[in-house]
């Protein structure tokens, strides 16, 4: 879930090391967001479940309440980005968060396929704003976050978007 925070910025963690900056932001009672997806691996017989980043290498923060200093002080950080269009990366993690609760299931996407900007009218990813994209006998739905130039897709129904 997104906490509310009207000024995101992105810290750029070096590998591996999202959960552990996310867990010392924790600490300093500093509002975050780490986007997470269930991943299953078989080993052998045994199934494992993991939760990893969606966007591996990045997590968002509250850039008003905590210095940039004490954040490299942890030494996993590789860098910090402040975000020129705060209302619209904003918007971009609402529309992550929001599709990531809805339980459906996202694969990476390339950012730069073009797509027709809509908006999710029904079903479980209603409210959502992405691009609408067709390939072979396929509808999908491309969510963005700009500032990192990255995208996460899911299958969906043209029933269910509205051009925007």
């Amino acid at each position: 879930m997104l906490p509310e925070v009207d000024n995101w910025a992105v810290i750029h963690t070096h590998s591996r090391c999202e959960k552990v900056v996310a867990d010392f932001l924790s600490e300093k009672n500093v509002r975050y967001y780490l986007p997470l997806y269930k991943k299953r691996r078989r080993y052998g017989k045994h199934i494992r479940e993991s939760m990893l980043p969606l966007f591996p290498g990045y997590l968002f923060y509250d850039f008003d309440s905590i210095s940039k200093t004490l954040i490299y002080r942890t030494h996993k950080v590789a860098g910090i980005i402040e975000a020129k269009d705060k209302v619209q990366l904003k918007r971009e993690l609402e529309n992550i968060s929001r599709a990531l609760d809805s339980g459906e299931f996202f694969e990476k996407a390339d950012f730069e396929t073009p797509g027709r900007r809509v908006r999710v009218v029904g079903g479980p990813l209603e409210g959502i704003e992405g691009e609408f994209v067709k390939r072979k006998n396929r509808t999908k739905l491309v969510i963005k976050i700009h500032i990192l130039g990255m995208a996460v897709e899911t299958d969906i129904d043209e029933a269910y978007v509205k051009a925007l």
